[in-house]
């Protein structure tokens, strides 16, 4: 399990296998005790997973424990409930830090959508000057408030082509259309580089 990227909570998920298994040989007066340590279990890794106490940690630990009693006990089976880590390649931050990073930038937001993502929790905005065409393309994510920077010059064409792009591959603004809404914007956003062939006057 210390290849997935979730080995912290596999390791917590087998105490709660191993506790709900005793729990099962245990006709005694230790059951509340065993299920209570078994559901402590699910609720650390499930507030682990994602990443802040709360009903969405809560209603994670109640997947986990539903999936025991039903006997799927399997650790892999327990760990594929854990929600989707962050997307790779992207630095997120929380508010405080996103505002100082964006100081000095002035302009208005022009919002892109706010539900990308696999949870549908993600605004992608575009704030540049009134009258300027380039600006700072950043996320925020509902589900963990925190920012990300996807560009800090981007030009309003660059982010008309990622969001067309990425709308025509999945306009429900799925997993797959954000990833291909940023690796656009990248893609389209470099600068471009001269492949002309350079020749001189031989003499």
């Amino acid at each position: 399990m210390d290849s997935t990227p979730y080995a912290a909570q596999a390791q917590i998920l087998s105490l709660a296998v191993v506790a709900h298994q005793n729990l099962l040989r245990d006709d005694g007066p230790h059951r509340a005790t065993l299920r209570g340590a078994r559901d402590a279990f699910a609720i650390a890794a499930a507030t682990m997973a994602v990443g802040h106490p709360g009903q969405a940690a809560l209603d994670l630990a109640d997947r986990i424990t539903e999936l025991l009693d039903a006997g799927r006990d399997n650790l892999q089976t327990l760990v594929d409930q854990m929600p989707p880590t962050r997307t790779r390649g992207l630095e997120w931050i929380g508010p405080m830090a996103f505002q100082r990073r964006a100081t000095g930038v002035d302009g208005i937001d022009h919002d892109h959508g706010d539900h990308w993502g696999r949870d549908h929790d993600i605004r992608i905005s575009h704030r540049r000057p009134h009258d300027g065409t380039t600006g700072l393309l950043y996320a925020y994510s509902r589900g963990w408030d925190e920012y990300t920077v996807l560009g800090e010059r981007v030009s309003v064409s660059t982010v008309d082509a990622a969001r067309q792009a990425a709308l025509e591959s999945d306009p429900r603004m799925g997993e797959s259309a954000w990833r291909l809404f940023i690796d656009q914007a990248r893609l389209l956003g470099r600068p471009a580089v001269d492949r002309g062939i350079h020749t001189s006057w031989l003499l």
